[in-house]
């Protein structure tokens, strides 16, 4: 038994277990078991690991240290509060624990954690004490800098740095990214262009895993580099539609319209397209005339106008018979068609 145990105990001792130096906002916490041998019952250092174990029968792992980004929170075994259970209607306070419902008192009177409600009060863990909840920061989604005419992006994320309150800081990951969708750059969701996950770690200057006021005001210097990128990825866009479009126009030899006639060295062009009967639409990927638009690539909207197939826009969608704009699926939809 004692050679077993002893291998047992090399084996744990020998596991590998890594921990990250610098806290990723999509990484999870490393979870792990501690040696039945230490006090500790708890070693947990916020957004990177925790390790545990058991506490012997009757107790439970509560008494324990304040703990930050930085230093880890230690928690040692401890016996659970005294108090005698009460039941619906009566009298409820220090020592008397309500059976079923919550007894509604001032959060200072509850003096262990698990006692402290998560409702209206937070336990604060460097001086021990159950405290009244702050009430939740207003979060502002960056959407609604880009309400009304559109402006350039530098100043619609000036504004975004300006319209969001100082109670919102230190800001999460989740919070920011809650905050960051539905913005838009050059026409495409921000998400769309780059992730959010390395938009934050831009500003993350200290790798915390949390925005303070500070760091969060380099956000217009953020989204310069985002719209970098948009206008890289539109501009190579177009450069491949334009490099298709001159090969389809290269082996093109002629153009037969509807009634059959032979027009030697024509091209196809929105004017071709809008007067065929039915009228059709240019499409600049395959160049050629479509009935439908939703036939050509990512431009599935209809500009009757120039009788062409363009991107979906808010804008385009409306004056395409004044359709509305999808996000979820960057498609028009008919008013009142919000299935997706």
């Amino acid at each position: 038994l004692a050679a077993l145990l002893g291998g047992a105990a090399t084996t744990l001792a020998a596991e590998y277990f890594e921990i990250t130096q610098f806290r990723d906002p999509g990484q999870c916490e490393r979870m792990a078991c501690l040696s039945v041998r230490l006090e500790h019952c708890r070693d947990h250092l916020h957004g990177f690991y925790m390790r545990e174990k058991g506490c012997p029968e009757g107790q439970m792992c509560t008494d324990c240290g304040h703990g930050n980004m930085t230093t880890p929170a230690m928690c040692y075994c401890e016996n659970p509060p005294y108090a005698v259970k009460v039941t619906y209607n009566e009298a409820c306070g220090l020592g008397k624990e309500c059976v079923e419902g919550e007894c509604y008192r001032p959060c200072y009177t509850f003096l262990q954690s698990t006692t402290c409600p998560t409702g209206y009060c937070m336990w604060d863990s460097y001086t021990r004490t159950c405290l009244d909840k702050p009430a939740a920061a207003a979060q502002v989604a960056w959407m609604v800098a880009q309400d009304g005419p559109a402006r350039p992006i530098l100043e619609e994320s000036q504004d975004v740095v300006l319209m969001t309150p100082q109670s919102a800081f230190p800001m999460t990951f989740d919070t920011f990214r809650t905050n960051a969708l539905g913005f838009r750059i050059a026409g495409m969701l921000i998400d769309d262009i780059m992730p959010l996950q390395n938009v934050f770690l831009q500003l993350d200057s200290d790798v915390n895993g949390m925005l303070d006021a500070s760091e969060f005001a380099h956000l217009p210097e953020a989204i310069a580099v985002v719209e970098a990128q948009a206008l890289r990825a539109v501009a190579d866009d177009e450069a491949a539609g334009a490099a298709a479009e001159a090969a389809m126009l290269r082996r093109l030899g002629e153009v037969v319209d509807d009634e059959g006639r032979r027009l030697q060295n024509a091209t196809i062009r929105p004017e071709i397209c809008s007067s065929k009967r039915p009228r059709e639409y240019y499409c600049s990927f395959d160049v050629s005339c479509k009935l439908d638009c939703r036939e050509c690539g990512w431009k599935t909207a209809t500009d009757t106008a120039f009788a062409s197939c363009v991107r979906p826009t808010p804008e385009t969608c409306w004056a395409d018979g004044q359709q509305v704009f999808c996000e979820s699926d960057q498609l028009c939809h008919p008013p009142g068609d919000c299935s997706n």
